[in-house]
């Protein structure tokens, strides 16, 4: 399977419901040995239970990905994969990575010495 074709299932991934960003990239994995598993065979492969199993099909076949792929274009939004070359190195040593980063802006900026503050109220 293409890299340009991962990435894009990958993607895809990250927009459903009932996975996350390990199963996501559990299933990348997979798709890579196995290019021609189902949905199905997938979900089952990283053991997501059969609610998760329900919300991520179906999430996964509501999800126009080449209208988003657009809409996301025109507002100029763009994403970063693990699978990346770009993807910053020192995410990807981190516990539960995510799969993709989504960005709008330089994502130059990505390899450069940053400061992050995290918080909610």
């Amino acid at each position: 399977m293409k890299k340009e074709t991962l990435r894009d299932q990958l993607v895809h991934f990250t927009l459903c419901q009932g996975i996350g960003a390990t199963a996501s990239i559990q299933m990348i994995a997979a798709l890579i040995d196995q290019p021609t598993s189902s949905l199905y065979e997938l979900s089952q492969l990283v053991g997501l239970s059969a609610s998760k199993r329900t919300a991520f099909i179906t999430s996964y076949h509501k999800i126009n990905f080449e209208e988003i792929k657009k809409l996301y274009q025109k507002m100029h939004i763009g994403w970063v994969t693990i699978l990346d070359d770009d993807y910053p190195d020192y995410l990807k040593h981190i516990y539960n990575p995510p799969a993709v980063l989504f960005y709008q802006g330089n994502k130059e900026l990505l390899r450069k010495k940053m400061l992050a503050v995290v918080g909610a109220r």
